[in-house]
């Protein structure tokens, strides 16, 4: 998660070929975009990224324009999540998981998502959640996400776990990424 962000670097545009790779990762990773990745990607836009740090990784962060989309760790190429920004577009692009109100504040100051708040009233687990995989994390009654995380348990799994955590939580309103204004361009 990204409590503080130190050293955010100028942006860089991306050659064709990088982004032509990036696209595909994306599809590949988010099958549910394909038909709204040129909304937001178009092939003729300038794709740019900046890199910055965290007191435990370092991290790139991909820009449209002035749009932040996706971000990964600098050293796991297969780690892409989408920027909550461009979740709040396109809030079918993955997969749901709600929990009760009593979960948000814990949520939003960093906590991992646990199993009990996924399982109690006001909560809801799509079918289709799968281990690894990348969800949006939502709180009862609120129409966009707090969060974006990685599920660690199956659908089935969170149903039915008696205790533990669910999700690893990765980016949350109010955190350092979501923050970061458009760096300067190189």
């Amino acid at each position: 998660m990204f409590k503080k962000v130190e050293e955010v670097s100028n942006l860089v545009p991306l050659n064709k070929s990088a982004q032509k790779k990036l696209r595909e990762k994306i599809l590949e990773k988010f099958p549910k975009i394909e038909g709204v990745l040129e909304d937001f990607m178009p092939k003729k836009a300038q794709i740019s990224s900046t890199k910055f740090h965290t007191p435990e990784h370092k991290w790139e962060l991909f820009w449209v324009d002035k749009f932040p989309i996706f971000f990964k760790n600098d050293k796991e190429d297969d780690e892409l999540f989408p920027t909550l920004r461009l979740l709040h577009t396109y809030p079918d692009m993955l997969l749901k998981c709600q929990t009760d109100s009593g979960a948000v504040k814990f949520i939003l100051n960093g906590s991992n998502v646990m199993a009990k708040g996924l399982q109690t009233p006001g909560s809801n687990v799509e079918e289709g959640v799968e281990y690894g995989k990348v969800v949006a994390i939502y709180a009862d009654g609120k129409e966009h996400a707090m969060g974006v995380g990685v599920a660690i348990l199956n659908a089935q799994g969170i149903k039915e776990a008696a205790m533990g955590e669910a999700i690893v939580t990765k980016h949350v309103i109010g955190d350092g990424l979501w923050l970061i204004q458009e760096p300067k361009k190189k």
